[in-house]
């Protein structure tokens, strides 16, 4: 995994490959009106994803709220 991009505190995106698979992912976070708002995004190619992606949805969707409830609890007792 490579860190690609890193706007503190705005945007990081990292990319990675394994098995196959080429993946991106980004967080970035927009403040408004003393609340900050997190977006995440998942980009993925290539030719094993065809057999793997029902797997890989399930676990990304797990992954992505685990990192969510993590960073609510570091944000709130910052």
């Amino acid at each position: 995994m490579t860190v690609t991009t890193a706007q503190k505190p705005r945007r990081i995106v990292w990319e990675g490959q394994r098995l196959g698979i080429k993946a991106g992912h980004g967080w970035e976070f927009d403040e408004a009106g003393g609340r900050t708002a997190a977006v995440t995004w998942e980009k993925m190619t290539g030719w094993t994803l065809f057999f793997s992606y029902p797997l890989v949805k399930k676990r990304l969707s797990s992954t992505d709220e685990k990192w969510l409830a993590d960073l609510k609890v570091k944000a709130e007792s910052a």
